[in-house]
């Protein structure tokens, strides 16, 4: 007699820790965490909260804009020279990448590279806004260079495969002409850029 009841309160005692059991993973669901999920959860919700980082899109006045994040500080470096369209300068810390149109005799990129780019090697080719461009980097800058009825587009910053290369491909990815495909016959006035907030979703 003493072993049934032996038995029977080893199978009572699996019967409560089992429905204890139960009763711990049901509550974890309905709260939506699971004690093996919490550490994947909280990767997928730091990816969530990057996806929607406030990004900003800067028109400037000679023709184009470009979407970048909004923690990018966009100065309008212009130099006094007619040959320029406009000069524009992104900040961040203490690295910087330019954007810059401007009259050019240069007919192709490689005439660019040919003359002002020693020391840099060819990445690959891209398109800005259409517009047949090649990417050059050495050590410490990647450049992106188009040319188009006769003017330069050049976006270059730090060469770090980290953030900056990835700004510069969010600008040139994201470069559109607002009025004529090439920006001819604007001018740029002093305070060029105008922002617009936006949200990525």
């Amino acid at each position: 007699m003493s072993k049934k009841w032996w038995i029977t309160g080893i199978l009572v005692l699996f019967v409560l820790i089992g429905a204890a059991i139960a009763f711990y993973f049901t509550t974890q669901v309905k709260k939506g965490t699971s004690p093996t999920s919490s550490k994947a959860s909280n990767i997928v919700d730091f990816f969530k909260k990057d996806e929607e980082a406030l990004v900003s899109t800067y028109k400037d006045e000679s023709g184009f804009s470009f979407t970048a994040t909004s923690d990018v500080r966009v100065e309008d470096v212009t130099p006094n020279d007619p040959s320029y369209y406009t000069k524009l300068s992104l900040k961040k810390d203490d690295k910087e990448l330019v954007i810059l149109a401007k009259d050019t005799s240069y007919i192709k990129a490689e005439d660019w590279l040919a003359k002002e780019g020693q020391g840099l090697s060819l990445v690959g080719a891209v398109s800005l806004a259409g517009i047949s461009a090649k990417q050059y980097s050495n050590d410490t800058k990647l450049v992106t260079v188009a040319i188009d009825k006769g003017i330069l587009y050049l976006v270059e910053g730090p060469n770090d495969n980290a953030s900056w290369e990835d700004l510069q491909t969010k600008v040139v990815s994201t470069f559109r002409f607002d009025s004529s495909p090439s920006g001819q016959g604007t001018s740029v006035p002093a305070d060029n850029v105008t922002y617009e907030e936006e949200v990525v979703e």
